[in-house]
């Protein structure tokens, strides 16, 4: 058994706070957070039950692209006990079928920074705008709260504390989507479902991504982000303590086809507007 010991009151816009999470002898200072509603339309597929999964794949796909976040976690409901006594009046609840964990992390952020590290960082920030905006990940840089300095082996790098969600939004416990992301798809029919002309795009969309690679910004590594896409419902969420949850095993069909196609339309627009600038990290075949 998981046993979620909160240490604080509901910190931030969604339910949740931090806490200490132990199992097995694994004990961990993280942030738990999960979302209770949604603002979207009804033929929208995602489901607020679902946020953790969401903000936990927006992670995986990050890291896929060379971003740096902390140590993160799939909790489920059936495995967990929690302590509140603790805390005041706002408690979390306890009956949600999944939490997302966050572990806290040491650092440096915006305040802390000492002039030359001060410098340093909107450059670094720059660097990496190109893989954010593949993900659709917002507003970050508007949130120092959200990012900060970590000292890497080759100097400073960015650490992303909180990206949220790329493809749909939790605010004050409420899925809802930009407007930006919502246009993607365009309108739907009375069912629902994406019209041919959308259709068409997102398979333009595809070809396009199949025809490039990308370096990631670690420069580690080549990637295909048509492979990625394509491969989403494959991947594996870290589940705490130990162990793993392949994506498809928690979202519907008709979630992982959202989810590919806003992928898909948005990564091929903006390659194409990085394309016209010949980024080198793009790379075509």
């Amino acid at each position: 058994m998981i046993k979620i010991i909160m240490t604080s009151e509901r910190k931030g816009s969604n339910p949740g706070g931090k806490c200490i999470a132990q199992s097995q002898g694994t004990s961990i200072e993280s942030y738990i957070k999960y979302c209770d509603k949604s603002r979207l339309h009804p033929h929208n597929p995602f489901n607020p039950n679902h946020q953790p999964v969401y903000e936990a794949l927006t992670l995986k796909l990050a890291q896929s692209l060379g971003l740096r976040i902390p140590n993160y976690h799939i909790l489920t409901c059936d495995e967990s006990s929690f302590d509140q006594k603790n805390i005041g009046h706002h408690k979390v609840s306890e009956t949600k079928p999944l939490y997302f964990l966050s572990q806290l992390t040491n650092v440096k952020y915006q305040k802390d920074l000492t002039p030359e590290e001060k410098a340093i960082l909107p450059k670094l920030m720059f660097q990496e705008r190109m893989y954010r905006d593949l993900l659709m990940i917002g507003d970050v840089s508007h949130k120092p709260q959200n990012y900060g300095l970590i000292q890497g082996a080759d100097g400073p790098q960015v650490m992303y504390i909180d990206v949220g969600c790329s493809f749909v939004d939790s605010v004050n416990g409420e899925l809802s989507q930009r407007n930006a992301v919502s246009k993607l798809l365009g309108s739907r029919n009375y069912k629902g479902t994406i019209d041919n002309g959308t259709k068409k795009k997102i398979r333009h969309a595809q070809k396009h991504l199949s025809r490039h690679m990308l370096v990631t910004s670690t420069q580690e590594d080549i990637l295909s982000l048509d492979e990625l896409v394509q491969g989403v419902g494959n991947l594996e969420l870290p589940k705490f303590p130990h162990g793993g949850l392949k994506i498809s095993q928690l979202l519907s069909s008709e979630e992982l086809e959202e989810i590919q196609s806003l992928l898909y339309l948005n990564m091929a627009k903006i390659l194409r507007s990085y394309e016209k600038k010949e980024d080198a990290r793009i790379l075509r075949i």
